[in-house]
C-alpha cells in the first residue's frame, strides 16, 4: 500500500508540534476580540499562462463543495479585504484559521506571513506589524491541493 510506504519514510522524520494561542473572551478596552472572515471571498482559478477567472468562493467551504475541481499540479487563489477595528491599536493581532485543505501560502497586505503544509489543522501569525492600521487589509491566500505530508511537496527523502 503507497499509504503504508510514506508513513515508513515520514518516520525519520521529527515534526515540531504546534502551538496555538488561546483565544480572548476579553480583553480590558475592547468591545470585540476578535472578528470573523466568513463570507464572500474571491477564487483565482488559472485559465491560461496570463490570465485568470475570478469566481465567488463561500469560506468556510471546500473547493470540490463548491464547484471547483484542482488537479494535482493547479494551485489557486483566494483573496479577501477585510479592516481591523481602529479599537485594537496596541495590541496583538493574531491570524487564525481554523482547518485550510492541503498547502498553503499565506500574504497580507504583500507580506509573506508563511507556508503551512497541515490539511485541515489550524494555522496562525501574529500579524501585527503587516497591518495597515486604518486602511482595509488585504489578504491572500495561495492553495495547492498536494502536501508533503503526502509525499508530493517540499524537501525530504526521496
Amino acid at each position: 500500500d503507497a499509504r503504508i510506504e510514506k508513513v515508513i519514510e515520514l518516520s525519520d522524520l521529527s515534526f515540531a508540534i504546534p502551538v496555538y494561542r488561546p483565544i480572548p473572551m476579553t480583553v480590558t478596552g475592547l468591545n470585540e476580540t476578535e472578528k470573523r472572515l466568513d463570507g464572500l471571498w474571491e477564487l483565482y482559478l488559472p485559465t491560461n499562462a496570463d490570465t485568470h477567472d475570478v469566481k465567488p468562493f463561500r469560506v468556510p467551504g471546500q473547493l470540490l463543495q463548491q464547484g471547483f475541481q484542482l488537479d494535482r499540479e493547479s494551485s489557486v487563489v483566494l483573496q479577501h479585504g477585510f479592516r481591523v477595528p481602529d479599537s485594537w491599536q496596541g495590541n496583538n493581532i493574531v491570524l487564525r484559521f481554523d482547518a485550510v485543505y492541503g498547502a498553503a501560502s499565506y500574504w497580507l497586505n504583500d507580506i509573506e506571513l508563511g507556508d503551512s503544509d497541515l490539511a485541515f489543522l489550524p494555522v496562525e501569525y501574529d500579524i501585527t506589524d503587516a497591518v495597515l492600521r486604518g486602511e482595509e487589509q488585504l489578504l491572500r491566500l495561495t492553495l495547492r491541493r498536494e502536501t508533503y505530508l503526502l509525499g508530493t511537496v517540499g524537501a525530504g527523502p526521496s
